[in-house]
């Protein structure tokens, strides 16, 4: 019997210890984390293989009795810790504890079979002793506890909130449930005052558990320790998550509960879990906008999803009237995420291909998505790039740049945008713009996706305005970064070709020569070219590949290598005559103006007699163009006109006006031989035959520049300057910028224009007209520093120049004068100087500078310092350079030489002027003063007694009275002295 009841036992204890590691395994993976659980788990097992191994060794059925009922207090007390420590009553616990207990009979039941052993009876009546030592513990606690409540209720009611919650704490501690008034106490005054603990939170769960909840402030608070959003780290949001469950368990009414679980769900990685939460969330409270944002963000990442149903929750959202920034931007997200979704199927659609007219519809649906992300959040650069996208995808290109001009504005660092705003104002022409952002977009990222076609579209801009010198540039930066592609390799061939750059053309060539046998595919820019959908005067590249033969042969041509380049205009003839060169030809004297070759089977015949004109061989291109007049050549009207050009180069009037006029009669709508015709009169002179061909030739095209410009050069002419400056002034081209500046800035000095004048002709290049013109506006405006600086340039070119010399002298005598008027006496010397030596003897001009040497002496001496002093003399010495018998300035040298005691020097100045007034006072008086500093008395006093004796009434007879006076005092004389002094004036006193 012993043996069958300790195998059942075996078998049941085995089941049960199993069982309850997989329960513990279950609550780890549920509830804990790793740290906590770890430990106490690895301790219960490695206890139950010690047992189990007991077991095994031991013989006595006592001790295996003790053991195996250790084993079940062991396994009480880990059940007891990890209940009190982490769980509420939930069903994984009681189905724990329920285990455990099912071992503790079982274990009962081998002890009581056990009974007959000593040691187990002793095991057993002390575990009762223990037991009944508990059970008054706990009745004990029971009394305390409800003591504690009692008292708790007492101040409540009393108002004493702070007692009353001391003894429901206590009570709680001892592990009693508190009564619903002291709930409500308890959870109210932890929320006044924020108190978020554990102990807390756990009255804040009883208290959403009673049947009536109406304190919003508890509410309030727990909804706070609940809330999370996408900002919330990992480790908050699973304490939050754990929060949320425990709240949605103690109430499953709790709104918001439902709600941020379900964000916690969402954040985590599971969307499918999320979204039945927010439908929850959403049925039980309709009004909470953002559970629709989150639910479709949930379906949008659940697979396969349906469509529709996002759809029509993100237009329940959409529909909230907010004021929220935030909120307003979570709107702008759904409409632009609903705009995408529908974009997305045209997104790689070309522009160029006229879209269905259900296509249409969806796009603007699209658009309809964008512009409602615009208005509920207009700062985000990627809403109104993608309705940028969606408008050009249907050709609004206005709204297009609109949209993406807003873009870059956001955004300054996106290469992207600035090209696709680039793209858009090249469709619609606006070139200036359309460069400017192409070029910021290769800046911002060179190997943006499409820099490829950013350069294309930029090369093809240049080509097309003829700066070809940015062509170039550009085309050599395009291969350096995709390599030699050939629509580039023939605009970088085209754009040396038309700066003039043959050499640079043909080493090009043998660098890496191509053939055009095999035109590259055409790409998206060039389709959209050629389907008309751009500006109309557009040059292809694929064009310009077509063309490399031309350019080849020109350039061998004028670089004299004719029969290198017969071989390329065979090339042209062998070519499909249908091709066309629609190329402005600017190297060429002889030709200006579009080139338009659109004959089947074309000849070279007209193209290489401009070639052999171009380099004086007349003969030979003579022989050229009159087979091109023997054929059916629509060239013929243009061979006339080359015809006219050669003959006025060899000086035959005659025949070049016959083949002008036969150019004329061939094609009487052609602006430039109608130009030619009436340019041929203007260099004969015949002004008024020629003005009437101008004046057709602006008729058929009111801005035909040349026109306008022999039009000028007529008028002045004839000595109309406001019609030759009314016509210049029409003329908008930069090639004529030089020419045009240069005309319009002398025909201004002449109108006395001189602001006018000097704008223009500091614009142009600074020819010797140029020079001398700006030098005589800029003297007559006053600035006669930059007028110098420009006539000396002259001066230096033509240093025997009688007329430019008295022009510098001119200037800086007037440069002189306005110094003067500025009181800058010492500058006007300067200049009056600079005029002395470039004009030679001028007598008055001689004596205004000595006047100045004079002020600026006298300025000096007001110092009365030694330098002062010294700057005074050398001024006055400069003033009787330049007028030596001025008195005024004599006298004036005299005194300061006698002021410094340079006696001899002053006796001999005062000497010059006592010549011709030997009875003046004032000199007598000087003199004698000076002999008396000198030191020779005996000649000074005769000196002041002379003007004593001549008894006049003025200063100097005083002065000598005082002098001689002083004298008979150093010798002791005084009634002498004192008879003098009584004789002083009372002005001198």
């Amino acid at each position: 019997m012993s043996w069958l009841v300790y195998i059942f036992f075996s078998l049941f204890f085995i089941g049960t210890i199993g069982s309850q590691i997989g329960a513990l395994g279950d609550i780890f993976i549920q509830n804990f984390s790793k740290e906590y659980v770890l430990f106490p788990i690895g301790l219960f097992i490695f206890l139950q293989i010690i047992f189990g191994y007991g077991l095994a060794k031991i013989q006595n059925w006592a001790r295996r009795g003790v053991l195996l009922e250790a084993n079940i207090v062991l396994i009480d007390l880990l059940a007891l810790v990890l209940y009190d420590s982490k769980f509420g009553a939930s069903k994984d616990v009681d189905e724990f504890l329920t285990r455990i207990i099912g071992c503790v009979i079982c274990g009962l039941i081998l002890i009581i079979h056990l009974n007959r052993s000593k040691v187990a009876n002793n095991f057993l009546e002390n575990k009762r002793k223990r037991r009944e030592l508990n059970k008054n513990k706990e009745v004990v606690n029971y009394i305390l506890a409800n003591a504690h409540i009692g008292l708790g209720d007492v101040f409540r009611l009393k108002g004493d909130t702070t007692l009353a919650v001391t003894h429901y704490e206590t009570a709680k501690k001892l592990g009693f449930a508190l009564p619903e008034p002291a709930i409500r106490l308890m959870a109210k005054y932890y929320a006044e005052n924020r108190i978020k603990t554990e102990e807390a939170i756990e009255f804040y769960l009883d208290y959403i558990r009673l049947d009536s909840i109406y304190d919003k402030m508890v509410i309030s608070l727990l909804k706070q320790l609940c809330y999370l959003d996408e900002t919330t780290d990992l480790n908050k949001r699973k304490k939050i998550k754990d929060l949320n469950k425990k709240v949605l368990k103690a109430n499953p009414r709790i709104k918001w509960a439902h709600f941020y679980l379900a964000l916690a769900y969402l954040f985590d990685g599971y969307p499918n879990i999320a979204a039945k939460g927010l439908k929850k969330s959403l049925s039980l409270e309709p009004d909470n906008l953002l559970a629709y944002y989150w639910l479709v963000k949930c379906l949008l990442n659940i697979k396969d999803e349906d469509q529709a149903e996002i759809f029509a929750y993100g237009h329940k959202f959409l529909d909230f009237k907010v004021e929220d920034k935030n909120t307003k931007a979570k709107q702008a997200e759904i409409s632009y995420i609903f705009g995408n979704l529908i974009f997305k199927e045209f997104e790689n659609s070309s522009e160029w291909e006229e879209l269905s007219q259900g296509a249409k519809q969806k796009v603007n649906s699209a658009i309809y998505y964008f512009e409602i992300s615009i208005k509920r959040y207009p700062d985000e650069a990627k809403y109104h790039y993608n309705l940028g996208r969606a408008f050009s995808l249907i050709n609004n290109s206005s709204q297009a740049v609109k949209e993406f001009s807003k873009t870059c504005e956001i955004d300054k660092n996106n290469a992207e945008y600035y090209y696709y705003l680039g793209r858009e104002l090249f469709k619609i022409g606006d070139f200036s713009n359309a460069k400017e952002n192409l070029k910021k977009a290769i800046r911002v990222d060179s190997k943006y996706v499409y820099t490829h076609q950013a350069y294309e579209i930029l090369i093809t801009i240049f080509i097309s305005e003829k700066n070809y010198e940015e062509a170039e540039i550009y085309c050599r930066k395009e291969r350096k970064l995709f390599g030699n592609t050939p629509q580039f390799y023939a605009a970088l061939i085209a754009s040396l070709y038309y700066q003039g750059k043959y050499g640079e053309v043909i080493k090009q060539y043998l660098t890496a020569p191509v053939t055009v046998a095999s035109l590259p595919p055409m790409s998206e820019i060039e389709e959209g070219i050629l389907k008309g959908l751009f500006w109309k005067q557009l040059v292809s590249l694929s064009t310009l590949y077509l063309n490399i033969d031309y350019f080849i042969a020109r350039s061998y041509s004028i670089l004299n290598l004719p029969e290198k380049a017969v071989k390329f205009y065979e090339n042209l003839v062998l070519l499909d005559g249908s091709r066309r060169i629609k190329n402005h030809d600017d190297n060429y004297p002889y030709y200006k103006g579009p080139m338009s070759v659109e004959d089947k089977g074309l000849k070279y015949n007209y193209y290489f007699g401009c070639t052999l004109a171009n380099k004086g061989d007349y003969n030979g291109a003579l022989a050229e163009f009159n087979k091109v007049l023997q054929s059916e050549d629509s060239k013929k009207a243009r061979a006339y006109l080359q015809i006219g050009h050669i003959y006025t180069k060899m000086g035959k009037e005659k025949e070049a006006e016959d083949n002008y006029l036969k150019a004329y009669k061939q094609d009487g709508k052609d602006k430039d031989i109608i130009y030619y015709l009436g340019n041929y009169y203007l260099t004969t002179n015949k002004l008024d035959k020629a003005l009437s061909y101008f004046n057709e030739a602006l008729n058929l095209n009111s801005s035909h520049n040349p026109s306008h410009i022999a039009k000028g050069i007529i008028a002045e002419r004839q000595g109309n300057i406001s019609t030759a400056i009314a016509e210049y002034s029409s003329v908008q081209n930069e090639n004529y910028a030089d020419f045009l500046n240069k005309r319009l800035g002398i025909l201004h000095y002449k109108n006395q224009n001189y602001k006018k004048s000097i704008e223009y002709l500091k614009k142009t290049k600074k020819d010797d007209a140029v020079l001398f013109y700006l030098g005589l506006s800029l003297i007559s405006s006053g600035h006669y520093d930059e007028a110098l600086d420009s006539w000396c340039i002259l001066a230096k070119r033509y240093p025997k120049d009688m007329e430019l010399e008295r022009n510098i002298a001119k200037a800086h005598y007037l440069k002189g004068c306005h110094l003067v008027e500025k009181e800058d006496y010492q500058g006007a010397i300067r200049e009056w100087e600079k005029y002395l030596e470039e004009s030679g003897e001028d007598d008055e001009v001689k004596k205004s500078v000595a006047m100045l040497n004079y002020i600026a002496g006298d300025s000096a001496l007001k110092g009365k310092k030694d330098d002062n002093l010294k700057t005074a003399k050398e001024f006055f010495q400069r003033a009787l350079e330049l007028d030596s018998n001025n008195r005024f300035y004599l006298y004036k040298y005299a005194l300061l030489n006698l002021y410094l005691n340079n006696f001899n020097e002053a006796l001999n100045f005062l000497e010059k002027l006592s010549g011709s007034e030997p009875d003046k006072s004032n000199l007598k008086y000087y003199k004698g003063l000076a002999l008396l500093k000198k030191g020779e008395k005996d000649k000074a006093l005769p000196f002041f007694n002379e003007i004593i004796n001549s008894n006049k009434k003025d200063i100097y007879t005083d002065y000598a009275r005082w002098v001689v006076a002083n004298e008979h005092i150093k010798e002791g004389q005084y009634s002498e002295a004192i008879e003098i002094l009584y004789t002083i004036s009372e002005l001198a006193k």
